[in-house]
């Protein structure tokens, strides 16, 4: 005698009988198997966004800081070249610091200014501006170099 709505199976098996559910039982809501991998899913969504937003973070900084470089780097030229030739020396390029902003903003920045004379074209100047900093590690950042020449202005000549 079969127990109303349950068939019983008459496969041979070692454990106890499997009943099967009637198929107009519909299964609702879901089981913990599925609960506990959508569980693992968002937490590893989210570990990955936090990751990316912390690593996005520090790309913004280190683009910050080298614009900084950039822009004290051309601001530091520009004075020089403006100057007469006879006055851009490098004792004139020694006495040239960075503004204090850009120095709270690079750590451990460095500013060097070399003027070469020598082994350029007779009546110019090259001028090389390096500013390097120290990044997020400790590591010196790759230098932001700016080079520019200065031309003696030729009496009789515009």
């Amino acid at each position: 005698m079969k127990p109303h709505g349950y068939a019983i199976s008459n496969r041979a098996s070692s454990g106890p009988a499997q009943r099967s559910r009637p198929s107009s039982v519909r299964r609702r809501g879901f089981t913990l198997v599925e609960m506990a991998m959508s569980t693992v899913m968002l937490a590893a969504a989210m570990t990955i966004t936090v990751q990316l937003l912390g690593w996005m973070t520090l790309e913004r900084r280190a683009v910050q800081r080298r614009s900084v470089a950039i822009q004290e780097a051309a601001n530091a030229m520009e004075h020089l070249t403006s100057l007469g030739w006879e006055d851009v020396t490098d004792e004139l390029g020694r006495t040239i610091e960075l503004s204090t902003s850009a120095r709270e903003t690079l750590p451990d920045a460095e500013l060097k200014v070399d003027v070469a004379a020598q082994g350029v074209e007779e009546g110019s100047k090259r001028v090389t501006i390096t500013i390097r900093w120290r990044g997020r590690s400790g590591v010196l950042e790759k230098p932001v170099r700016l080079t520019s020449w200065i031309y003696q202005v030729k009496r009789g000549h515009p």
